[in-house]
């Protein structure tokens, strides 16, 4: 995102223009795919409800602050700056955001399906909500992990638009035409 929007924020043709909404598109796409996949892999399943609210918050707010920035640069019409000020903005926030992943922990699903079991044991430890590290349920955690990428582990690509047991090809044009509704203003 931050590449698109400083090839946006200096573009002076369209073709230069255009380009950077579609990478911007991309990173914001990135975004919103992995994000709630992230936060069900880390968090408990009594909060993930709950972090899916405050997600949707925040971007809620990002999009009333971008329309405030966007009315008080009408103020500079004189300027590029009217339009380029508000594209230019966003970088900010994905700057926060690039600096503050450093310090989340790594998937524990995707960590176990690399086969690096001890370093998901380590993540499932820090997520833990106490300071006394139960065993027992780290150890519970990483096998229902195990049995889940079983299941889904011979999955592929056109299993996402058959219509069998688990509708998948029905949860994949629900996803699709949710985001399509999300760009209508």
């Amino acid at each position: 995102m931050i590449c698109g929007a400083t090839l946006q924020a200096t573009a002076f043709h369209l073709v230069h223009f255009i380009i950077g909404r579609v990478v911007t598109g991309y990173g914001n796409g990135f975004i919103t795919a992995t994000v709630p996949t992230w936060q069900a892999e880390c968090s408990k399943a009594h909060q993930r409800g709950k972090l899916v609210m405050i997600e949707g918050a925040l971007i809620t707010g990002g999009i009333c602050l971008s329309y405030w920035v966007d009315f008080g640069m009408y103020f500079a019409q004189q300027s590029s700056a009217s339009w380029r000020f508000p594209i230019a903005f966003q970088i900010i926030f994905a700057l926060i955001i690039s600096l503050t992943v450093l310090s989340l922990p790594e998937s524990p699903r995707w960590l176990i399906k690399q086969g690096r079991v001890t370093e998901a044991r380590e993540v499932f430890s820090a997520l833990q909500d106490s300071n006394k590290v139960d065993y027992f349920l780290v150890e519970k955690e990483i096998e229902d992990v195990q049995k889940s990428l079983a299941l889904t582990g011979n999955s592929g690509l056109q299993d996402l638009f058959k219509m069998g047991r688990g509708r998948n090809f029905h949860r994949l044009v629900l996803g699709a035409v949710n985001q399509c509704f999300q760009q209508i203003r």
